[in-house]
């Protein structure tokens, strides 16, 4: 009896060990693993982790309270002993499971781990990624920004070509009106040109022609922009003279006219008078010339004279228009009066008169002023 008490000892002090060694390798193993939870990431994993260690909190205090028991067996009677024995290889069986199973979270905690090193690897390679992308970006921007300015350049330019463009229509459009208005002109210069050279420019050249029967011809002097109509007199002294004032009819041709006639060559002046017995008399002049418009159409010279030509000398000295009232020697422009109207002023109101020819008291009854080209 007492060796079998001493044999129960020596099994209960062996299973104690046994117990103790595997509780020392449980709450060895448990350390290691909560070491090997710690290195994990707590914010990635922190709710893992908290169950976990609930789990092994309540495996370590069921193996702790399952292995106190193992002081009870003591008390047990040692007929129990077998069955309690064979309890606790059952329970260290299953907790052997457990811790097997727990070794097995373990290496998912590991592959966890290991996965989130490669995501925090590949969040690394992204976020280099995402600044190297953010570069490109900055430089694309730049890029856009040098683009939109170059546009607005450009636009610009265009704009301002555009503009160019059409003021230059618009003075292309003016040229061609001027070019057209051109074309006329020089149309019309060549067909004056044309008629020029076929109308004579003067009584003269009319009679060289072969006109040898005094009436209406067309004239056109060198400096006139336009023809216009004569009467040429071919029958006093050898003719070619353009009629330039006819006190019988009333015609007179005109200053402008009459300086485009004498202003190019030396020019013969010459004057025919009749009184109301029909006596005619001659005044001849042989270099008349006059000045235009801006010169009030000053006489400037009437040359030599012959006959009764003495009394246009007034206008010479005078340097005015014979044809003036206040050069009152000759006067071929005043009032016209009949043979037996008396004057009535004491000033200047003489009629026709030529101081020569009948004084200043009677009127003409007619006069005639013609003029034409001195020969040679």
């Amino acid at each position: 009896m007492s060796n079998q008490r001493e044999s129960t000892k020596l099994i209960l002090s062996e299973s104690e060990k046994h117990i103790t060694g595997i509780k020392s390798y449980v709450q060895t193993h448990f350390s290691n693993l909560e070491n090997q939870l710690k290195e994990t990431k707590q914010e990635i994993v922190a709710e893992t982790e908290g169950n976990v260690r609930l789990q092994i909190t309540q495996a370590k205090n069921e193996i702790l309270a399952k292995i106190n028991i193992s002081g009870e067996l003591t008390k047990l009677s040692i007929s129990k002993y077998e069955q309690l024995a064979s309890e606790i290889q059952s329970e260290i069986r299953i907790q052997s499971k457990e811790i097997e199973a727990t070794l097995n979270t373990s290496g998912a905690f590991n592959e966890i781990n290991n996965k989130l090193i490669n995501i925090n690897e590949k969040e690394q390679s992204v976020k280099e990624q995402l600044t190297e992308t953010n570069g490109m970006v900055d430089e694309i921007k730049a890029l856009l920004l040098n683009n939109e300015n170059l546009i607005e350049k450009i636009q610009s330019n265009v704009q301002t070509q555009f503009t160019e463009a059409k003021a230059e229509i618009s003075q292309l459009q003016d040229l061609n009106e001027i070019k057209n208005q051109l074309a006329k002109t020089q149309e019309k210069i060549l067909t004056e040109i044309h008629d020029c050279k076929s109308v004579p420019k003067d009584c003269r050249e009319v009679q060289n022609r072969g006109y040898n029967t005094s009436g209406i011809f067309r004239i056109q002097p060198m400096l006139s922009l336009q023809s216009f109509l004569v009467w040429c007199d071919m029958s006093i002294r050898e003719g070619g003279w353009t009629y330039v004032n006819n006190r019988f009819g009333e015609h007179w041709l005109g200053l402008d006219h009459l300086y485009e006639l004498t202003s190019t060559k030396p020019t013969e002046l010459f004057f025919e008078l009749v009184d109301w017995d029909l006596k005619k008399v001659y005044a001849l002049y042989d270099d008349f010339q006059m000045g235009n418009e801006l010169e009030s159409y000053r006489i400037k010279t009437v040359g030599n004279t012959t006959d009764h030509g003495e009394n246009i000398r007034c206008a010479d000295y005078h340097k005015a228009r014979w044809w003036y009232s206040s050069c009152y020697s000759s006067c071929l422009t005043c009032r016209y009066r009949p043979m037996n109207e008396v004057k009535t002023s004491k000033y200047f109101d003489f009629g026709v008169h030529w101081v020569t020819f009948h004084g200043v008291e009677q009127s003409l009854k007619e006069a005639r002023m013609m003029i034409r080209p001195r020969h040679g």
